[in-house]
């Protein structure tokens, strides 16, 4: 998976055969690592209520401290 990420918003993803769907750890999220040949991915489902639970300016703010942005 490397050192940065790719985000997807809303897009529709060409199907392809998941070789392996392990769920892994998440506060908020239900969070999945699928693993399809060389390529992996975070399948990431928030819950019903992640509007009014998270704070997404301070999000950011964690997301570009931790990238060293």
């Amino acid at each position: 998976m490397g050192g940065g990420y790719n985000e997807i918003k809303r897009q529709t993803i060409t199907p392809f055969k998941a070789l392996q769907i392990t769920k892994i750890g998440g506060r908020t999220n239900t969070n999945y690592l699928v693993k399809s040949g060389a390529n992996h991915y975070v399948l990431r489902i928030p819950p019903k209520n992640a509007q009014t639970i998270i704070n997404r300016v301070k999000e950011k703010h964690i997301e570009k401290v931790l990238m060293g942005v």
